[in-house]
């Protein structure tokens, strides 16, 4: 409809502040400020080596797809560095993590009906496949973590064929880890129904013995319009429950309509925003 109506893509601008998940304040972030080729969303930072990395969904002013590009937050800003995955595909949500002594990349991938998860070989430019898992089933804003030992999925699934909604229903799955090669659904699948929480905004944090999902607010009739803070009260195969301790929403800088994604990693944290056309 957009394209149809000759009205611009949406453009997203990241917002980046030293915080956590339980006490960052939005309205003290610098902007990284979004470029006619270089719209940035759904973003994940990562240490190594004493550097901080920046994954994101990378696209241009009238691109129809997206792909994952990574840069480097330095004292002095921010500086790109390429792509980090790319395909005929739209590419977002670069959900970026470790394990034992491997860095894995587990982007959004939906339009391929699967979940991917790739393997650095030459960080951070350079993956290769590693596991795929839910052939044929459309997936959005899929994360793994860890929770008492046990290792647990969260997506967001859409079982509609004919169009898909992966904003209305939150499922959970104990697996294996990155393998993914044993996947046991949740008893209560789907263990959040409701827009306004089930959508996943970033990774699951574990913060002074307690868990947090950043989670989408899709509220008057504007997708990404706030973000959620979740706190997880109870995780295991039989029962799940979360509490909202807070909502962010577009009002924290001038300018705005929407906010719909928060990650952090060591004293930094990173949000996205959407611009008002």
């Amino acid at each position: 409809m957009r394209r149809a109506s000759h009205q611009e893509t949406a453009v997203w601008t990241l917002f980046s502040g030293r915080g956590a998940i339980d006490d960052f304040e939005p309205s003290e972030a610098i902007e990284i400020p979004p470029t006619d080729t270089a719209i940035r969303a759904d973003p994940f930072l990562f240490h190594h080596e004493g550097r901080t990395y920046l994954f994101y969904e990378n696209y241009g002013l009238g691109d129809t797809k997206a792909h994952i590009a990574v840069g480097e937050i330095t004292r002095s800003g921010f500086e790109p560095i390429g792509i980090a995955l790319g395909g005929s595909e739209h590419l977002s949500f670069p959900f970026v993590f470790r394990e034992g002594d491997e860095i894995f990349l587990m982007p959004e991938t939906h339009q391929r009906k699967r979940i991917e998860i790739w393997r650095a070989v030459s960080f951070p430019l350079i993956w290769e496949p590693y596991s795929r898992a839910f052939e044929g089933w459309s997936t959005a804003d899929s994360t793994l973590f860890k929770h008492r030992g046990q290792w647990w999925l969260f997506t967001n699934l859409s079982e509609h064929h004919a169009f898909e909604d992966h904003c209305s229903a939150l499922y959970a799955f104990q697996v294996d880890g990155p393998e993914l090669k044993r996947i046991v659904p949740h008893r209560r699948n789907p263990i959040v129904v409701g827009s306004a929480t089930a959508r996943n905004a970033g990774r699951i944090f574990s913060r002074h013995r307690r868990l947090y999902r950043p989670a989408q607010y899709n509220a008057h009739g504007i997708y990404g319009y706030g973000l959620n803070i979740m706190k997880i009260e109870q995780l295991d195969l039989d029962d799940y429950r979360e509490t909202c301790v807070r909502r962010i929403l577009p009002d924290f800088k001038p300018g705005l309509t929407g906010c719909h994604h928060f990650d952090a990693s060591g004293s930094r944290y990173i949000l996205d925003a959407r611009l008002n056309a």
